[in-house]
């Protein structure tokens, strides 16, 4: 009889969130990425991340069934334009913010 060794992911199944993200090569993803790593360089223990909004969190399921839907999605939405006030940080390691 064998037996299969339990992993971190029979614990803790993993999720997905949807992000957006801006294009590559925008003056907007440069200014963000310029921006998120220039705060970083001056604040303690800061983490660089990649500039995302989440759209949604908590999404289960098969990857691939997943990524399928997703670029189904993203290829029947027209782009979508966001405008931004200031750019702040907080001593909040980790931030949800609505």
């Amino acid at each position: 009889m064998s037996r299969r060794l339990e992993t971190q992911y029979d614990r803790h199944p993993i999720e997905y969130s949807l992000w957006l993200t801006p294009e590559e090569g925008m003056a907007a993803a440069r200014q963000f990425r310029d921006t998120i790593d220039d705060l970083a360089a001056t604040h303690e223990d800061a983490v660089v991340f990649e500039f995302h909004i989440t759209v949604v969190g908590g999404i289960d399921g098969d990857r691939t069934a997943l990524t399928e839907t997703t670029q189904l999605l993203a290829a029947e939405t027209d782009p979508l334009a966001v405008t931004f006030g200031d750019v702040r940080c907080s001593t909040t390691r980790h931030q949800c913010v609505f």
